[in-house]
């Protein structure tokens, strides 16, 4: 597998998104601009500062990073290890995260396409998967996609801990369109990447890596889940990984919204009544009778 075939079969995934996806984040610069920050980070010219992670070394500009990072422009600026030595480890994180948050905070790039960083640090390998038929293509495709959300995933509680707000916040509602223009999506036709049946294990790496009091990501995709629970019973197990991380605003989102079911059902059947001689029937009453389900915004 090569980038130009991950290329096609991404524009057909981003073309789908668009379509599903209200309002897909982006974090562009012009093109040159990009282009040219892009270039500053693979050669690594004018470089004043090193991060470090794992075996791979980042050279990397102090005054970018300090017009991006909180975090930087304190250990940077202050009376700190790595204001003298100018270089800085990240633990508790990947070298493709640090790589792809660098990306971002230099040239915009936005989460569209994460392969960019392959090419700017080649040292990053892409992912090899042994095999040559359609199938295996599309089995590569899929784990490809599928890897690069719960990458994101990583860039986003990066982004957080090293005070790069603005990232952190686009990456988060990036992801949930993500999740809501694909994961959740009941496609009329084939799309590569991760389909529902990976939902329990994307919602199982979110819950795992952010912090309980998270709002940006964590609580927004509970409360994803809750407007799609009439969809989320189709993913065996992920049920249960909101109930084990989340329990308590699952169990309270569910209440409140069988609440507004019955509310909605009780508005609807007095309208009806007034067409039928005011005869008032409750939600249980007119689901048993007609056999169907009274459908609610909250899809319950």
């Amino acid at each position: 597998m090569d980038l130009d075939t991950l290329s096609k079969a991404r524009e057909e995934r981003l073309k789908f998104l668009g379509d599903n996806v209200r309002h897909p984040p982006k974090l562009g610069l012009s093109d040159q601009s990009a282009t040219n920050a892009r270039d500053l980070l693979s050669s690594g010219h004018f470089s004043d500062f090193t991060i470090r992670c794992d075996a791979v070394s980042f050279p990397v500009h102090k005054s970018i990073l300090w017009m991006q990072s909180g975090y930087f422009k304190v250990i940077t600026g202050g009376p700190f290890e790595e204001s003298n030595t100018n270089e800085v480890t990240l633990k508790d994180t990947q070298p493709l995260t640090v790589a792809v948050l660098l990306l971002m905070i230099y040239s915009g790039d936005d989460g569209q396409n994460l392969d960019r960083a392959y090419e700017v640090w080649p040292a990053l390998k892409l992912p090899v998967y042994e095999g040559t038929s359609e199938e295996h293509k599309n089995t590569y495709l899929s784990t490809h996609f599928y890897d690069e959300l719960k990458t994101l995933i990583n860039v986003y509680v990066l982004a957080d801990r090293l005070l790069v707000s603005h990232i952190a916040n686009a990456v988060a509602r990036y992801l949930l369109g993500q999740m809501e223009g694909v994961l959740f999506a009941d496609f009329k036709r084939k799309i590569f990447g991760p389909g529902l049946q990976a939902l329990p294990d994307i919602l199982e790496h979110i819950y795992k890596v952010t912090q309980a009091e998270d709002v940006k990501l964590r609580e927004e995709t509970t409360m994803l889940c809750l407007r799609n629970q009439h969809i989320l019973k189709k993913a065996s197990g992920a049920v249960e990984v909101i109930e084990q991380h989340d329990g308590r605003a699952w169990r309270m989102g569910k209440r409140s919204a069988k609440l507004i079911h019955e509310v909605h059902g009780k508005l609807l059947s007095r309208c009806a009544g007034s067409f039928t001689g005011g005869i008032y029937v409750t939600t249980a009453e007119f689901e048993r009778t007609t056999g169907k389900e009274l459908w609610t915004p909250w899809g319950i």
